[in-house]
């Protein structure tokens, strides 16, 4: 199913748990909403939007990842890790963000 903006509930999931239960009834790990945005855009910048307030949990994405989510493009990729890296003003901010940019770049080793 999908809103009115073409957002699957994948795409609105938080968490670990409720990725695991989409992806296990069947929810495509490679929809686009109709503005072309991924699951792992959403679910990515989420992410990123939490650095600075709470440790980001990577577990979400790495349930994505064994899903066969498709790496985004490589200039994608580094505005992604760009952003994160805006977000930290303190020194464990800048390790969330570096955690999130090894995270993404597993993808293309």
């Amino acid at each position: 199913c999908r809103d009115n903006s073409g957002m699957t509930p994948l795409m609105r999931s938080l968490s670990a748990a409720s990725n695991r239960v989409l992806l296990q009834a069947g929810a495509d790990v490679n929809a686009r909403d109709a503005a072309g945005n991924t699951v792992l855009a959403h679910q990515a910048g989420v992410l990123i939007g939490c650095i600075g307030y709470c440790a980001p949990d990577f577990e979400a994405l790495d349930l994505l990842k064994a899903a066969g989510v498709q790496a985004p493009g490589r200039e994608v990729a580094e505005a992604w890790i760009a952003e994160a890296h805006s977000q930290a003003c303190a020194a464990l901010e800048n390790m969330d963000a570096c955690a999130f940019e090894s995270w993404l770049l597993k993808f293309y080793v």
